[in-house]
């Protein structure tokens, strides 16, 4: 009797054992994710930053030059920005989505994508207006906090964005960040409820449905 109850206890214990070590190392395995996709970020940003340092010159090169071939080039470097900051865009939702908004690299990482974004906007409306592009900007202002229509405001965006594709770039801005650039943009804007968009320049507050942001575009 004392034998199998010393069997008993030893099952326990090796089981305890397993037990723990699978949830120690299913932690490690976590925390090692979570420092590759922060790392891909940050490298992502790196590429972005680059690219638009690259943007900046080029357009200084075209007021130099002046030459239309600079504008063809920088059409096509538009297009470019555009697909780089969406993959940028998808891999930090993703980041998200992994539940890791509260770990300590999320912040940094959102604020760095935040300045990139704003850049890069800063930088396609520049290319617009020295090309006379005809594409649309939207600056989509939103918060995590009591925004009832801020995810149906995400849908449509997105719609347009998959129907007009390079005609339309929308640049989404989290102004529950607390950075001096986004308050900037809401006092420019006068944007004081979410959502809210800035189309070419022009604020609409409140939430735009399918029809009127359609005839807005």
């Amino acid at each position: 009797m004392a034998e199998k109850k010393h069997s008993t206890n030893f099952y326990f214990i090796t089981a305890f054992f397993v037990s723990s070590v699978i949830f120690i190392s299913g932690i490690g395995i976590g925390m090692i994710i979570n420092e590759l996709k922060s790392s891909s970020i940050s490298s992502s940003i790196e590429e972005m930053s680059s690219s638009l340092a690259d943007a900046e010159i080029e357009l200084l090169l075209m007021d130099y030059l002046g030459s239309n071939l600079s504008c063809d080039y920088l059409m096509l470097k538009s297009s470019d920005l555009s697909i780089q900051s969406a993959e940028l865009g998808n891999k930090l939702d993703l980041f998200e989505e992994s539940n890791q908004v509260n770990s300590e690299s999320y912040i940094p990482l959102k604020e760095d994508y935040m300045r990139v974004l704003i850049k890069n906007w800063l930088t396609l409306e520049n290319i617009k207006k020295s090309c006379n592009a005809n594409y649309s900007t939207i600056l989509y202002f939103y918060n995590n906090e009591g925004c009832a229509s801020c995810e149906n405001q995400a849908f449509v965006l997105q719609y347009y964005k998959n129907l007009m594709q390079n005609d339309v770039m929308i640049f989404a801005i989290d102004s529950s960040l607390n950075m001096g650039i986004i308050e900037l943009l809401r006092y420019n804007y006068d944007i004081h409820e979410y959502p809210s968009l800035v189309i070419n320049g022009e604020p609409y507050p409140g939430y735009q449905n399918m029809t009127v942001l359609g005839g807005l575009l």
